[in-house]
């Protein structure tokens, strides 16, 4: 609890943040609520727009390697894993430091230690599919992954 002085000095602190903000969204300062709102609601459209453009883009993408490095979201990314992985006894998907890796026929809960291992990873999940991180660089993971290219299901 605060009073007098020390009560001016939160309120003004909190004035000077809604000054900010209603600068920020270009709004009068008795509308920043609605404006961040808005702000939230277009952020979030553009989110799941986003989503769906990625979804249909995967869809065209070859799938001849079965390792990728793209720039996609986590959704898309799992997504096209799957893809590869249909064709692939080994699929993995690297959105920079970020990976997802699926098999129908290798059991990645036991492999993951492996994997992991080789591409300076960090991770986990289920036999068919793990994520994580990884700081291995680019040659590294593919010399990793290249020995189940010739695995073809």
């Amino acid at each position: 609890m605060v009073a007098g002085l020390d009560a001016l000095n939160v309120f003004s602190k909190y004035q000077e943040s809604v000054t900010d903000i209603s600068g920020i969204l270009s709004t009068p300062r008795e509308n920043v609520a609605n404006g961040t709102r808005a702000l939230v609601e277009e952020k979030d459209r553009i989110k799941f727009e986003k989503n769906g453009l990625e979804m249909e883009l995967i869809q065209h993408l070859p799938t001849d390697n079965n390792c990728v490095f793209l720039n996609l979201g986590p959704d898309a990314q799992r997504e096209y894993c799957n893809i590869l992985k249909e064709k692939h006894a080994i699929a993995a998907v690297f959105c920079g430091e970020r990976y997802v890796i699926g098999s129908k026929s290798i059991d990645l809960r036991e492999k993951g230690k492996e994997i992991n291992a080789a591409i300076d990873g960090r991770g986990g999940g289920k036999p068919e599919m793990i994520s994580g991180t990884a700081k291995a660089d680019r040659d590294t993971i593919y010399k990793y992954f290249s020995k189940y290219l010739q695995c073809m299901i």
